[in-house]
């Protein structure tokens, strides 16, 4: 996974122990704590000590927030696609299909509509707290 590879470049890792820099990988691959901390060979309660320190917390946000970015980024690469077979879809013989394809299609558009406004929104949010700074 791309964002494993990260972790080992970027960020504020220097402030974190070779152990925590270690664990990280681990952590956000499995995304369980539990497991990662069994596999890794600590207890629960040393991984919830860690992320009582800021770096440590703030470098898992940070990656946690990166994968969220990438996930969401193949996610709309892969839209287009969608909605372009949807589209050839509509010309089925099967009315089901054709019904279906057209309430995916209005589905899609309504929601990327939705999307679109929302981003507008969270921009216009960032600018004023960047103003407010």
């Amino acid at each position: 996974m791309e964002i494993i590879e990260k972790t080992a470049q970027t960020g504020a890792k220097g402030n974190l122990s070779k152990r925590q820099k270690q664990f990280l990988p681990l952590y956000l691959e499995l995304k369980h704590i539990k497991e990662a901390c069994r596999i890794f060979g600590i207890d629960r309660k040393t991984f919830y000590c860690w992320m009582k320190q800021p770096a440590f917390a703030a470098e898992i946000d940070r990656l946690q927030t990166e994968q969220v970015s990438e996930t969401i980024a193949m996610v709309k690469m892969n839209l287009e696609n969608a909605a372009l077979k949807l589209v050839t879809l509509l010309d089925s013989k099967d009315e089901s299909i054709v019904h279906r394809s057209s309430v995916a299609l209005l589905d899609y558009y309504q929601k990327n509509i939705e999307a679109a406004e929302l981003e507008k929104r969270l921009r216009a949010l960032e600018m004023a707290g960047l103003k407010e700074q």
